[in-house]
C-alpha cells in the first residue's frame, strides 16, 4: 500500500505546475499538497472516526435496529426517484424482504404491515388516482410515516428496556462486592480500572531454582542468567 502511495506522489509531483502568479513557493507547495491528497485518496482504504464513543448495540435488538436503518435507506432514496417505473423497481425489490422482516418479528402487527401498498397493485392504483407523479410520491412517502414511527418508537422502547435490566443488575453486582468483596466495590464506586500484568503464560518455572523469562516471540526456554560461581 505504501509502495503505490509513492508511485502517486511521484506520478503527481510530475505533472507540470500550474502557475497562479503567488510565486514559485507557492506554486510548489500547492503542488506538493495536491500530489499527497490525491495520492491518499487512491491508494488508503476511507474510514470515518468518530470521537463520540459508539452505542454497544445488544445482540438481541440488532434485528430490529437492521429493520430500522434499512427502512430509513428506503426513504431516504425515494428523493431520487422521478417515475412511476424507478418506484415500481424499487418497491419491489424492497418491499418482500421487508415484509417478511417486519412480520416475523413482529407477529401481532400484521395489520400495520397490510396498510402498504402491494408492487403489484402500484399502476393499478397511480393510475386509479390520476395523480402527477411527484404528488403520488408525497402520498407514497407519507404511507411509509406510520410504519416509520412504529420500528423507531419500538427501537427506543427497547433500548430503553435494555438499559434498566443492565443498570439493575450493576446495583445488584455492587451491593454484592459491598457485602462480599470490599475491594472491587470500592473500585467500583471510583470508576477505577485495576491494571495488571499477567506472566503465567512467558515465565518458565519448572526448572527449581531457575526461573526463566521469555521476551521475544521467537524466544524458547534458555536462562537469561548464570550463577556466578
Amino acid at each position: 500500500m505504501y509502495i503505490l502511495f509513492t508511485a502517486a506522489v511521484n506520478s503527481g509531483l510530475k505533472n507540470p505546475a500550474l502557475p497562479n502568479g503567488d510565486g514559485h513557493l507557492n506554486n510548489d507547495w500547492h503542488r506538493l499538497k495536491s500530489a499527497l491528497l490525491n495520492a491518499a485518496r487512491c491508494t488508503f482504504p476511507k474510514r470515518v472516526i468518530s470521537l463520540n464513543k459508539p452505542q454497544a448495540v445488544p445482540f438481541e435488538l440488532r434485528p430490529i435496529i437492521h429493520l430500522s436503518h434499512k427502512l430509513d435507506h428506503y426513504i431516504s432514496s425515494l428523493f431520487r426517484i422521478f417515475s412511476i417505473s424507478d418506484l415500481y423497481f424499487s418497491w419491489n425489490r424492497f418491499f418482500p424482504s421487508f415484509y417478511k422482516e417486519f412480520t416475523d418479528l413482529f407477529i401481532d402487527q400484521s395489520a400495520l404491515i397490510d396498510i402498504l401498498l402491494n408492487p403489484a397493485l402500484l399502476y393499478s392504483v397511480f393510475t386509479s388516482l390520476n395523480l402527477d407523479f411527484p404528488t403520488f410520491l408525497i402520498k407514497f412517502h407519507i404511507s411509509l410515516r406510520s410504519i416509520k414511527q412504529f420500528v423507531s418508537g419500538k427501537v427506543t422502547v427497547e433500548f430503553y428496556n435494555h438499559k434498566q435490566v443492565v443498570m439493575k443488575a450493576a446495583i445488584a453486582k455492587r451491593n454484592s462486592n459491598f457485602y462480599e468483596d470490599k475491594e472491587k466495590f470500592i473500585c467500583s464506586s471510583l470508576n477505577r480500572e485495576k491494571c495488571s500484568i499477567v506472566l503465567d503464560r512467558v515465565l518458565i518455572t519448572n526448572i527449581p531454582g531457575n526461573p526463566q523469562l521469555l521476551i521475544a516471540l521467537d524466544d524458547t526456554v534458555r536462562p537469561l542468567c548464570t550463577d556466578i560461581v
